[in-house]
């Protein structure tokens, strides 16, 4: 599927569930936390490398975060 809303949803859930902030992800992750809010705010596009990084931080399957499973 692979819908821009469900992936910011599922990112920001998987990150409150571990009780990060975005600072917190991004220090964690090659990502920064910048991109972290675009992500979820939609303004920016989860890449394959962010997701599987963010993914092993948040416990989570890479193709969940990324919406690839049905």
């Amino acid at each position: 599927m692979n819908r821009p809303e469900v992936i910011a949803t599922r990112l920001y859930k998987a990150r409150k569930a571990r009780l990060l902030s975005r600072d917190d992800l991004a220090e964690l992750t090659p990502c920064s936390s910048r991109t972290i809010g675009a992500i979820e705010r939609q303004e920016s596009r989860l890449t394959v490398s962010m997701a599987v990084a963010m993914a092993k931080v948040l416990h989570v399957k890479p193709a969940w975060l990324l919406d690839l499973e049905e």
